[in-house]
């Protein structure tokens, strides 16, 4: 399991989802709070893409749904 920011790693010196690497695991559920933005959509696709790529693992990946103050989560 990972947490939301877990998976978002360009920029970190370490990438947590590394550890998943050849543990031959069959799925990764990535739990988020992560809020509505045009065209992140895309931009979560490309990137759970990548990592089913680099771990050879299904990923499940759920968000926040609703709003709050200014916030939209898009579920």
């Amino acid at each position: 399991m990972t947490i939301c920011e877990d998976i978002w790693d360009d920029d970190y010196a370490v990438k947590p989802i590394n550890h998943y690497k050849d543990q031959n695991i069959d799925l990764v559920i990535n739990i988020s709070s992560s809020p509505f933005t045009n065209h992140k959509l895309t931009k979560r696709l490309s990137l759970l893409e990548r990592h089913n790529k680099e771990i050879k693992s299904a990923f499940l990946y759920v968000n926040q749904v609703g709003g709050q103050d200014e916030l939209v989560f898009d579920g």
